[in-house]
């Protein structure tokens, strides 16, 4: 997105401007950024304030770098960019892709849960690109927050009429934030579990948060899971817009069986869409909540008016660290160290359960955010891999929260490390031709540092 100078001083409209060098109506800026380091020329830097470290701190950075332009909430003296300083730079920014949205006629497809995300968005986009002339935009990546959202809009936007955005929350009061912004014409609500539910007073404040997605809606459809009572309750008290479901036993989108060939390493699926039945074969193995997903995405494209067929999708690449499977060398490797939680853990193993492998062997780290729950959540991880085929289990214990799964697991624990290096070493001289290994663990337990530091051993 390229913006005037003037069209940003406009639209922010209480404010004071200082150092201000250059004509507004020539300055144009395309990079809008909130980490001084990916600073560039024309860029504008946002000075946010964190509950780690103030962006103030970093307008001299963001200058150095090629920043023409500071949002701040006080003037920054000794340095010479422009400043436009506002009560608020968070609502400033927001106001900015606010203003941006409102001057194209747009339907927004918004998802929410706290599962699977970031897979119906990319079905959903892939779906719609495939079958309208219509462009489509997708929010990049995990952008899905009040702060991410907006940013996506002034850096990647470029007035599409279709945006199919992910709203992500992490505490109590986000979800006001993203529909102030961004107005749903259609509102997809996957599940409902315990992702950051440390942030949360309990499981009932994390599904209402989630569902003002929906309660905010003035018009336009809803798109619920059919299998849990608390989403068909919230469809009969929200009369305003319509609703339809997905789920296994009910649904206008059924999901009705599914086999996979451990060999070719694909999915062979049947379902039900709206009382017609299809039955395709999709490559790569697709856990159930990923499939429950898909037909989420099929009911959303269905009631904006799309005819489609599933078979649009037969080569569709699942997104990466999501569970995503692959067959490398004599392994099948399972990196699914995007995040983590009890429920997303709970539909891998299901999927592990009815895979072939020599032995399955899981490279475990902490499920974050789980504040006082955290010893409960981790006790069940260790339940549920006890329970589970996995053979054997490996602990990454850089944060030492999941110690507390090692009890439950019994005798499958077969070493456990805060070590980055011992963990490599131990896999690869552990791992035998034929073995299944399963990667997961919350996003901030980088785990994918792990994979990577194993293939670099294995390559040597």
């Amino acid at each position: 997105m390229r913006l005037r100078l003037s069209e940003i001083l406009d639209i922010l409209k209480k404010h004071e401007t200082y150092n201000l060098h250059e004509d507004p109506e020539k300055l144009v800026l395309d990079s809008f950024v909130i980490d001084s380091r990916v600073s560039k020329e024309g860029s504008v830097f946002f000075a946010l304030r964190g509950k780690k470290t103030d962006g103030h701190r970093f307008v001299k950075d963001a200058h150095s770098r090629g920043a023409k332009v500071a949002i701040v909430d006080r003037k920054i003296d000794d340095v010479e960019i422009i400043q436009i300083i506002v009560d608020s730079v968070a609502d400033a920014l927001e106001d900015l892709a606010k203003n941006i949205i409102k001057k194209v006629d747009t339907r927004i497809i918004s998802i929410t849960g706290s599962n699977g995300k970031t897979t119906t968005k990319e079905l959903i986009h892939r779906l719609l690109s495939d079958l309208t002339t219509e462009s489509v935009f997708k929010n990049p990546g995990n952008l899905n927050t009040e702060i991410g959202l907006p940013l996506s809009i002034l850096n990647y936007y470029n007035r599409e009429r279709i945006l199919v955005l992910e709203f992500g929350i992490n505490k109590p009061g986000d979800m006001d934030k993203l529909v102030s912004i961004f107005e749903p014409s259609v509102g997809v609500f996957l599940n409902s579990g315990s992702a950051h539910a440390g942030n949360f007073k309990n499981k009932d404040e994390i599904f209402f948060e989630k569902s003002k997605m929906l309660r905010a809606m003035k018009r336009g459809w809803g798109i619920l899971y059919g299998d849990d009572e608390r989403f068909v309750k919230l469809a009969e008290d929200l009369r305003n817009i319509e609703f339809y479901f997905f789920g296994q036993r009910n649904g206008n989108v059924k999901l009705l069986k599914w086999e996979y060939n451990s060999k070719a390493l694909t999915t062979k699926v049947d379902f039900k869409i709206f009382e017609k039945f299809h039955s395709t074969e999709f490559k790569g193995i697709w856990n159930r909540g990923q499939l429950l997903d898909l037909t989420a995405a099929i009911c959303a494209v269905k009631v904006v008016g799309m005819d489609l067929s599933v078979d649009i999708l037969k080569n569709f690449e699942l997104p990466k660290n999501r569970f995503n499977v692959q067959r490398i060398g004599d392994f099948i490797v399972i990196d699914d160290t995007y995040n983590s939680s009890i429920e997303s853990l709970k539909e891998a193993l299901c999927t592990i359960n009815h895979l072939d492998a020599r032995r399955k062997v899981a490279v475990l780290g902490a499920i974050l955010e789980q504040g006082e729950k955290s010893l409960e959540t981790h006790k069940e991880l260790g339940r549920l891999i006890d329970e589970s085929t996995v053979d054997c289990a490996i602990v990454y214990s850089v944060f030492p929260d999941i110690r507390y799964s090692i009890g439950n697991m019994k005798n499958k624990v077969v070493m456990e490390s805060s070590n980055l290096n011992e963990i490599a070493d131990f896999l690869c001289s552990f791992l035998q031709s034929g073995d299944l290994i399963y990667f997961k663990a919350s996003r901030g337990v980088e785990m994918e540092r792990v994979i990577e530091k194993v293939w670099e051993v294995f390559s040597k």
